[in-house]
């Protein structure tokens, strides 16, 4: 807040700011969600490693086929051609791509 001087002790300008604005309690840094009790380990031998968690090389062949077969409806992706979000032409509807999708995970087995 604006009004208040400025404290040294981060306790007391962390309770300046949550007063400031209208919080009622501190969350942590990052939020627990879904089916975890407890925060990530932030230790590096604490954590599951990178690529034990990517996609399977399946994967990556169903997300190919699905954005091959987007393309041919008409839908220009993020970063593609400069643009910062996906554009769409009037035939790529919602239906049209959710059907190049089930097309994909068809021909992907």
């Amino acid at each position: 807040m604006n009004n208040l001087p400025r404290e040294a002790d981060l306790e007391t300008q962390i309770e300046a700011n949550m007063a400031g604005s209208g919080r009622k309690r501190m969350m942590p840094p990052e939020p627990i969600a879904g089916g975890r009790r407890t925060r990530r380990s932030r230790s590096r031998g604490g954590g599951v490693p990178g690529a034990a968690v990517a996609p399977t090389k399946k994967a990556e062949m169903r997300e190919r086929e699905r954005h091959r077969l987007q393309k041919r409806e008409g839908v220009v992706a993020a970063s593609e051609e400069g643009n910062l979000k996906q554009r769409r032409t009037s035939q790529a509807s919602r239906s049209a791509l959710d059907a190049a999708a089930r097309k994909a995970d068809h021909l992907v087995r």
